[in-house]
């Protein structure tokens, strides 16, 4: 839970700010930072990383697995990040408690299995396609018993005390967010009346 509390302007954070510059109250923008939790693209890496470590089945087949993941350009789960370029530092606290808490509940495999992945994933660490948190955070929350469908929301209780400091954070000096956009659209037309288009 602390490792996920706050991680910098992520896209859930960001949106509690967001919220929170148009003056909406605080259970508005962890309403809003939540939805956008919900969205697998943010949240849902835990739950898909579990369902790759199911998929694998055994540290023996990871190597293959992964060959044929790169092979289709398909993206391996629990790897790489939009700001790390080198491992995601939470990661390394997480890795740590996944070898512990697997040993303690008599499950060695679900760590092998993610150290086998890690390791068949080391040549294309130099492009920047590191391990992240979420790599390791879908085994403790299977190894705990729960369901795959409540990993986006545990994550969330842990995220929750983050966005209130951020939503605190802004309020100091709030103002209204609004991105400048650069339209990329057709050059200026004249218009054509309706009775006069084909």
């Amino acid at each position: 839970m602390i490792l996920h509390a706050e991680h910098g302007s992520n896209a859930s954070s960001f949106t509690a700010r967001v919220v929170t510059g148009t003056e909406a109250n605080l259970h508005a923008a962890i309403t809003a930072a939540v939805a956008a939790l919900s969205g697998p693209a943010h949240g849902g890496a835990a739950e898909n990383v579990m369902k790759m470590a199911l998929e694998v089945g055994d540290p023996a087949r990871a190597a293959d697995y992964v060959k044929q993941k790169r092979q289709n350009r398909e993206p391996v789960m629990g790897f790489g990040h939009r700001v790390y370029r080198a491992e995601d530092p939470r990661a390394r606290h997480m890795r740590d408690g996944v070898q512990r808490l697997s040993a303690e509940m008599g499950q060695p495999q679900w760590y092998e299995i993610l150290q086998a992945l890690v390791d068949a994933m080391r040549p294309y660490a130099r492009h920047g396609v590191n391990v992240n948190v979420d790599f390791y955070a879908g085994v403790v929350y299977y190894l705990h018993g729960i369901p795959e469908d409540l990993f986006v929301p545990i994550f969330a209780v842990g995220r929750v005390p983050g966005w209130t400091v951020q939503v605190m954070e802004q309020l100091e000096n709030n103002i209204l967010i609004r991105p400048l956009t650069l339209y990329t659209g057709p050059e200026p037309r004249d218009y054509v009346p309706l009775e006069e288009r084909d």
